[in-house]
């Protein structure tokens, strides 16, 4: 399985897409990837679902969660006080 560590979640914020239909992407350095060198930096294809650390994408990608950005860990604790890193990615369907 893919890992990726010191990763983030990034959006399209086009404002001239509807809310609905952005879609968010795993920013981060990958291991284990078929086709990517070990310790690339990486923006997936848009993330599909997420359960637990486990994250599919658009492309049929599986990537499994390593450590997390450290400026993007200090970011959701200032927004979202009560994130549980056991799962960290919420998809809202």
């Amino acid at each position: 399985m893919i890992k990726i560590n010191n990763w983030s979640v990034g959006g399209n914020n086009n404002p001239y897409i509807p809310p609905e239909c952005r879609t968010l992407h795993l920013s981060g350095i990958v291991f284990n990837h078929p086709k990517i060198a070990d310790g690339a930096q990486v923006t997936t294809s848009a993330i599909i679902d997420a359960k637990k650390r486990i994250v599919y994408t658009t492309s049929g990608s599986i990537y499994i969660l390593g450590k997390i950005s450290k400026s993007y860990r200090k970011y959701l604790h200032d927004i979202r006080p009560n994130w549980n890193w056991r799962i960290p990615i919420t998809i809202i369907r």
